[in-house]
């Protein structure tokens, strides 16, 4: 086969060559239909021959040629201009490493594209992740980005902070590379993982901590009773309902009602509104903070401010540091462990369904099925007790000679 000239009636074909075993082409049906079609176009600029191969796949070879005609005018502009292709190629490639964005200028260009779209927490997020906690990457541009950089990043941020969060930002980063078209192999990435909760206070304690928290900066001067830390002591209150932190501090007093109060779609978790009960507690809450508010916004408070608190409280209880979050799991694992409905404290936590729920607390949940298992054991055993007294009671009328240890014994036997 070779490269074979074109010269066909009312196709503009000059310069322009096809792969070919025939010898000559004068019409285009002697061009057998095919997967794709080899083209060469060649042109003379001050007497050098140029050549360009050009591969054109899935059309007709009429379509085909009438596709490389059109590029025979810019081919012969561009050997004008650059000498070769090749030189062409080269300040292409020039011009494009110089418009090359990094990891930071596209992750901030991506998260104010995507805002419009996002949760407030969602955009939280990705700031924390990206813009954050990924500061290793940042000079990086994205194509250079690889598997061995993001597990650095993984297990740098390990060292300080809990699994879930350092898995949400792998969530986010994945995202916004795979935005990016990067090929980065994830199922290669070791992640961390988080453990089941498994609430370990006896339920005297737990209701030390709550008590703490109902009371919290409390002070009684003159008969008269006060609050250092009023609206610490509030947003607490909130949270012994099963809140999230960051539902508590969204809140504002339009989502508020005189009987219930709103966690808006935005700021759930689940993506829906969740709405609850004002407790006679809570509607005192809101009277406070209503008083010293300054906006429509409930609470004014940032969460280090609040975490800061809840470590002071649980250090002057003698008890060790845990995350405001889990004030969420103490309360669902007392009540769990304390015969409350799961289902009920489901609802309360505001979870997507009840296998979320059971997921969580699949720790708690076996251990509750270990002590059915355990009523029903010595269910059983009372039903024999009850049995074996009987037969004994019969066998003292039958054998009085014999002692209770030897009808026993022949029970056994029998």
């Amino acid at each position: 086969m070779k490269f074979v000239s074109l010269d066909i009636k009312n196709k503009y074909c000059k310069g322009i060559y096809l792969y070919t075993n025939l010898e000559a082409i004068t019409d285009a049906k002697q061009v057998k239909p095919a997967d794709y079609y080899k083209f060469e176009i060649r042109t003379r600029i001050k007497g050098k021959l140029a050549k360009k191969i050009v591969e054109v796949k899935n059309k007709s070879f009429v379509k085909a040629l009438e596709y490389v005609s059109s590029l025979k005018d810019e081919f012969r502009e561009d050997i004008k201009e650059y000498g070769t292709i090749r030189n062409k190629k080269k300040i292409e490639q020039l011009s494009l490493a110089a418009d090359k964005k990094t990891f930071l200028e596209l992750a901030n260009e991506y998260i104010d594209y995507k805002t419009p779209n996002w949760k407030p927490s969602t955009i939280t997020n990705n700031k924390n992740a990206l813009l954050v906690r990924a500061t290793e990457l940042h000079d990086k541009y994205i194509e250079d980005i690889t598997i061995k950089d993001i597990q650095t990043f993984v297990n740098k941020m390990s060292a300080d902070f809990q699994p879930n969060t350092v898995n949400g930002a792998i969530g986010s980063l994945r995202s916004f590379l795979t935005y990016n078209e990067s090929n980065i192999p994830w199922k290669k990435l070791k992640r961390p993982i988080a453990e089941k909760i498994h609430y370990h206070f006896e339920l005297e304690d737990t209701k030390k901590i709550i008590a703490a928290m109902r009371e919290y900066s409390k002070m009684i001067i003159n008969g008269e009773v006060y609050y250092q830390h009023l609206e610490i002591k509030n947003v607490f209150l909130f949270l012994l309902q099963g809140r999230r932190i960051n539902e508590v501090l969204s809140l504002t007093f339009d989502n508020i009602t005189s009987a219930t109060y709103t966690i808006t779609a935005e700021r759930s978790k689940i993506s829906r509104s969740l709405t609850f009960d004002l407790t006679p507690e809570l509607k005192t809450v809101v009277q406070q903070q209503r008083k010293i508010s300054t906006d429509d916004k409930v609470f004014h408070l940032a969460q280090n401010t609040i975490r800061r608190h809840f470590y002071s409280l649980l250090k002057g209880l003698g008890y060790p540091r845990i995350r405001i979050h889990d004030i969420r799991h103490m309360i669902a694992s007392t009540l769990l462990q304390n015969g409350t409905p799961i289902a009920d404290i489901s609802v309360m936590l505001g979870h997507q369904s009840v296998q979320t729920t059971e997921r969580i607390y699949s720790t708690t949940a076996k251990e509750q099925a270990t002590r059915a298992v355990q009523a029903l054991d010595n269910l059983v055993k009372q039903e024999n007790n009850v049995e074996i007294e009987k037969k004994l009671k019969k066998l003292k009328i039958l054998l009085p000679e014999k002692t209770e240890e030897e009808l026993i014994a022949l029970l056994e036997v029998f």
